[in-house]
């Protein structure tokens, strides 16, 4: 994922009813609202997010942020073991 300055992961908290999220900060720094708890996070840190949990990333800085995020199982797309 990239956020631009200002940029937000969405308007509002979200959830993946079913996927865990894995997000690891590639660049930059961002705000991290898990539930009822924040955190700043910079390169190189990681958080998880567990399956049904509302969460809301923000870039409130000058730069640009890249993560890298995983979800298990997939959240998006029809990914099927064959």
């Amino acid at each position: 994922m990239t956020l631009q300055a200002g940029e937000a992961s969405s308007e509002g908290p979200s959830a993946h009813s079913e996927s865990d999220q894995v997000l690891l900060v590639l660049e930059g720094e961002l705000v991290a609202e898990i539930g009822s708890a924040q955190a700043v996070l910079r390169k190189g840190d990681s958080v998880t997010v567990p399956a049904a949990t509302p969460h809301k990333f923000s870039n409130k800085g000058q730069e640009r942020v890249v993560t890298f995020n995983v979800y298990a199982p997939p959240a998006y797309g029809s990914h099927k073991a064959t």
